[in-house]
């Protein structure tokens, strides 16, 4: 972390030095001092972080700054900032990982899956017995139902951070009108869905995971499925995954983003070995199961940069066509 007393010296040496400016939830942006694309560099201070959105230099602060100034060592970096005078522009730190201290709850009227006899009890343990899941195992994980309220007919996905403590969940509607997920606010949970992933852990524990859309196609997998809660990852998802040490990505994502997945590929095939998996037509992992979509996976090879690129025009060819 970075001494507090470090943190306005920074500030204004990447205003001074770098031309960067704020940006938004703690981010300032400014022309990549690597490759030189315009307003494509982003450092965040709180994080300790600067990262280019073009040429993906990504590092951590202090090594920006020995690399732009040419310096030997870190010792050389913190003596630089020490004597440096950019400026006493004031700094206030934003956390974008926490948008406030709140204690993460799952909501009312949340019940256990064994826990009701009620027509709505039934439904959700139907629904997900439907799907092909062993009951006892979401409720191990924490998966439950709620039958009255805001989330009234919804599915409850609890999302756990590496050591275990909830910090968000999903929902997924399996009786009633209303629409198909509800997921929480930002606001009210005082973190994004884009700062998620369902089964994180596997990320550290594997040298291959299964990358998915949804928490439901992640748990049809099993332990080496995660789900990122869409087709376009965010930058903090996309970071996490390159910098935790599982080294295989098999990508998942269903027929209609086809697109999405081959760009995901380009942005983690530098840093991991990866494979894109054609999905059948209109219908996703936990449609087809476990057994079929395994041995669909290994009819399917791991591909370099140019090959992913060229597979990605292709796509965008015939899409157009």
């Amino acid at each position: 972390m970075i001494r507090k007393s470090l943190k306005p010296k920074i500030y204004n040496y990447a205003i001074s030095r770098l031309g960067a400016h704020d940006y938004k939830h703690g981010w300032m942006k400014s022309d990549c001092p690597i490759c030189g694309k315009s307003q494509k560099f982003g450092i965040h201070i709180g994080r300790d972080q600067a990262h280019c959105f073009v040429c993906e230099y990504n590092a951590n602060i202090f090594e920006l700054i020995r690399e732009v100034e040419v310096l030997k060592d870190f010792k050389e970096v913190f003596r630089f900032l020490g004597e440096s005078d950019y400026g006493e522009r004031l700094y206030r730190e934003e956390k974008v990982e926490k948008l406030k201290d709140v204690d993460v709850l799952l909501p009312d009227n949340c019940l256990r899956l064994d826990v009701g006899n009620n027509l709505i009890a039934k439904a959700a343990r139907s629904y997900l017995c439907k799907r092909g899941f062993d009951l006892s195992k979401l409720i191990y994980k924490g998966w439950s139902y709620c039958n009255a309220g805001k989330y009234e007919g919804y599915i409850i996905i609890p999302i756990k951070d590496r050591q275990g403590n909830l910090n968000y969940y999903h929902t997924r509607r399996f009786l009633g009108n209303g629409p198909k997920y509800n997921n929480p606010d930002a606001d009210a949970m005082g973190i994004g869905k884009s700062l998620i992933i369902y089964n994180i852990s596997a990320l550290y524990l594997y040298d291959r995971v299964f990358l998915c859309e949804g928490a439901l196609n992640a748990e049809t997998i099993g332990n080496q499925g995660i789900a990122t809660g869409g087709k376009k990852l965010s930058q903090w998802q996309i970071s996490t995954i390159i910098n935790s040490p599982v080294e295989k990505i098999v990508i998942l994502l269903d027929d209609d983003a086809l697109i999405q997945a081959y760009e995901l590929a380009l942005e983690l095939v530098k840093y991991k070995k990866v494979k894109v998996v054609h999905m059948p037509e209109k219908q996703d992992v936990n449609d087809i199961g476990r057994t079929r979509t395994l041995r669909l996976s290994h009819k399917f090879r791991y591909l370099n940069y140019n090959q992913i690129l060229t597979k990605l025009r292709e796509i965008k060819y015939e899409q157009r066509a």
